[in-house]
């Protein structure tokens, strides 16, 4: 969970050229907050995401997270259908919840 909400976080600070006013504002969250948390992320990982200097390096693994997200969600989603269809359960309504 923490892990989405920083993804979020950033996410919305690149899309929006790195203003820490504009993504505060679309976050819903005070600026002063905003930059609490971008330094808890320098003092977890030891790279300043207000930086340019790193701000490809955390673009990069939002693209890697998202996609190992998809990637898990697809085949969860295959191996509880798989699973269903093990059980004796073929009910299209039943799979369409997954």
């Amino acid at each position: 969970e923490e892990r989405a909400e920083t993804v979020g976080l950033l996410e919305t600070l690149y899309d929006l050229e790195g203003s820490i006013t504009a993504a505060a504002e679309k976050l819903h969250m005070h600026k002063n907050t905003l930059q609490y948390k971008l330094r808890r992320i320098y003092e977890r990982t030891g790279y300043d995401p207000r930086s340019i200097r790193w701000s490809s390096l955390f673009y990069i693994a939002i693209d890697f997270y998202r996609e190992i997200r998809n990637l898990i969600g697809e085949e969860w989603k295959l191996t509880m259908r798989n699973g269903m269809r093990e059980f004796g359960s073929g009910d299209a309504a039943d799979m369409e919840k997954f």
